[in-house]
């Protein structure tokens, strides 16, 4: 059903394309941390570009991925995520300079779970058709490692 909803918005005219991105999709991108601060023209490239998919129960999510759940459960750093629940959103804005600091705890899928994906790859692709938001997502890259790195310095002492 998906797919058949995505052919048919194609042909539908780019005004109203994006008026029906931003209504279908507007509840899930403001979930996304660094998508709040995007114009709108990068915010429907991006929707466009998510991919849904299903987990069996007990199947591994993949690194470099950003997730947000639709249907089903899933454990993800000792809690249970359900739908409307984002991750991944911070490790997807890390550069390859930082990647380091990349979170190396996976998601497990409790029951048969349905989401949609955004690859980092994607998301890069349609920022470096827009110099403004491809700097902006180096920054927030930046603010991510160091969060991180503050709080490995925390625990290590």
């Amino acid at each position: 059903m998906r797919l058949e909803t995505a052919k048919s918005l194609l042909q539908l005219s780019p005004p109203l394309q994006v008026e029906v991105i931003m209504y279908v999709h507007k509840s899930l991108l403001t979930k996304v941390f660094f998508m709040r601060s995007m114009d709108q023209s990068f915010v429907v490239q991006v929707a466009m570009r998510f991919t849904s998919s299903v987990m069996a129960p007990g199947e591994l999510a993949q690194f470099r991925s950003m997730y947000i759940i639709e249907r089903g459960l899933v454990l993800y750093r000792a809690q249970i995520m359900s739908a409307g629940k984002v991750w991944g959103d911070e490790d997807i804005v890390l550069t390859e300079a930082l990647l380091k600091y990349e979170r190396k705890d996976r998601a497990r899928a409790t029951t048969y779970v349905e989401y949609r994906q955004l690859k980092r790859g994607d998301l890069m692709d349609v920022a470096e058709g827009t110099p403004v938001v491809h700097k902006r997502l180096r920054k927030i890259a930046v603010l991510v490692a160091l969060k991180r790195y503050i709080i490995d310095y925390a625990w290590s002492e």
